[in-house]
């Protein structure tokens, strides 16, 4: 069976930590836990650079209540990676709500991964500003991010996580405020990604008015892109405001007319205005395109 395979290309020096994974997934199904966590640490110890690996380990340790068990292995683990052997441990201690522990160990991996200049530092910095969240220390949370910016991380990708903070503690004047900064200072020809992300928490502050506003100003520098123009149309219909929504929608599926999600929302809305004619002929059309 899957175990006797598992267990034959292990033994033939297969390193895959997926072997391991389902290894360990059946012994814990056979209430065999020693065995289940052996083959867990051994995968890390395979794959000490993966963060996957340490996050099964430390969900192993979660799901039995065995912190201390976990924060001892984790520690032996430092010597395969400093870092997320620590930020293993933290996680342990948050999840636990031993908050003031896992504030240190944070702030000593976010010191290393700084210092380094790592690829981990906006994760460890996430879970030291939640842990400062949690003690309702908000300033000291905030501060975390405004570290991470000085440090020249993405100063975007902190105001957005400084944003969702503020949202959290339902600081909602002081979000928006600062969502308004952000939004003057993205680049519409750049990574679409961060203005979906800007439209997405102007619409949980149920602000879509300007979220239309903003859409308008980056299309008049990105005519062309046709995700700008969905998601103008998305928001219009959220208004109610079904024949400017449908100019929007049709314009990005005439800029994108392979766009299947996009052609699925005009034809939702054709629906919702019962042109069905309308919607059936905006789905035949993606089909007429063949795959893609």
């Amino acid at each position: 069976g899957v175990t006797f395979v598992s267990r034959l290309a292990i033994e033939a020096g297969d390193r895959d930590g997926l072997l391991r994974l389902i290894l360990s997934a059946i012994e814990e199904r056979n209430n065999n836990r020693k065995e289940a966590l052996a083959h867990l640490i051994e995968m890390v110890k395979a794959e000490p650079d993966t963060t996957e690996a340490y996050h099964y380990l430390r969900l192993f340790f979660t799901r039995h209540r065995q912190v201390e068990q976990g924060l001892t292995v984790f520690k032996q683990l430092e010597s395969r990676n400093r870092t997320l052997a620590r930020l293993s441990q933290g996680e342990l201690l948050q999840a636990d709500g031993r908050l003031e522990e896992a504030i240190s160990l944070f702030q000593a991996a976010l010191n290393e991964q700084i210092e380094q200049e790592g690829p981990l530092a906006i994760t460890i910095a996430a879970d030291l500003a939640e842990s400062h969240r949690q003690l309702s220390q908000i300033d000291e949370a905030m501060g975390v991010y405004e570290r991470m910016a000085e440090a020249g991380r993405d100063n975007q990708l902190t105001q957005l996580a400084q944003i969702e903070l503020l949202m959290g503690v339902e600081n909602y004047d002081a979000a928006r405020s600062r969502l308004e900064k952000l939004a003057a200072e993205i680049d519409p020809t750049g990574n679409h990604t961060r203005t979906q992300e800007v439209i997405g928490l102007f619409t949980r502050l149920a602000e879509r008015d300007l979220a239309i506003n903003w859409l308008d100003k980056w299309i008049t520098y990105q005519p062309r892109m046709a995700e700008l123009h969905s998601a103008r149309g998305v928001l219009l219909a959220q208004l109610n405001r079904s024949d400017a929504a449908l100019a929007a929608l049709q314009e990005s599926v005439r800029l994108a007319p392979e766009n299947a999600p996009m052609r699925k929302l005009l034809a939702q809305l054709h629906e919702r205005r019962y042109e069905f004619a309308n919607a059936e002929q905006v789905l035949l059309q993606r089909a007429s395109l063949g795959p893609q």
